[in-house]
Order: C-alpha cells, then sequence, then structure tokens
C-alpha cells in the first residue's frame, strides 16, 4: 500500500487578531492549508493572497453573520485536523510573536 499524505487543514476563528495571523503564518509556512474568519476581509486580502490562507468574513458579535460562516466554510470542502479559537480583544495586550518560539 503505498504511503498517502494526509493535508492538515487549520480553521482560526479571528484570523484578524494578532494571535489569529501569527499562527496563520507559521501554519501556512508549515504546510497547513489555512481558513479562518475576520471581521475586516479587504484588511486580510493580501495576507491571505500571499500565504495560502483563505478568509470568511465572520463578525463574531452578530448571530446572522455567526450562522452565515457554516455554509461558507463547508463550501470549501475541506475537513479540518485542528480548531483554533482566537477572538481578538479590542484592547491591545501585546505582540503574540514575542512570546512563542514555534508550533
Amino acid at each position: 500500500m503505498a504511503n498517502v499524505i494526509e493535508q492538515k487543514n487549520v480553521f482560526i476563528l479571528g484570523l484578524c487578531s494578532d494571535t489569529g495571523w501569527e499562527l496563520a503564518h507559521r501554519y501556512s509556512e508549515n504546510g497547513f492549508t489555512v481558513v479562518g474568519t475576520c471581521r475586516n476581509p479587504k484588511k486580510m486580502k493580501e495576507f491571505c493572497d500571499t500565504n495560502n490562507v483563505s478568509s470568511i468574513p465572520c463578525d463574531i458579535s452578530d448571530d446572522n453573520s455567526i450562522i452565515s460562516i457554516i455554509p461558507n466554510f463547508s463550501n470549501l470542502r475541506i475537513p479540518w485536523n485542528i480548531f483554533i479559537f482566537c477572538i481578538g480583544a479590542m484592547t491591545p495586550i501585546g505582540k503574540f510573536a514575542s512570546s512563542i518560539n514555534r508550533i
């Protein structure tokens, strides 16, 4: 039987947060397909285009927005191996990258 390399997928709820941004970058660098949610897709466009990352618009404070991510994610037809919840706070607490060495 031939070895089958399984594609690794990560879903990040809160892609636009500093933590989500940094994790998306690191997972992408390590060959993961990264999908995540963000309130402002325009902010993420350049980052997503250059890092093999897909973003789904979602404002976690809006119930309708939360409900809408289900079909959007489903339409991508990829299972996720890792789910990360990192909704950002409105008040910054510091840069994430300076406190992490690796995933």
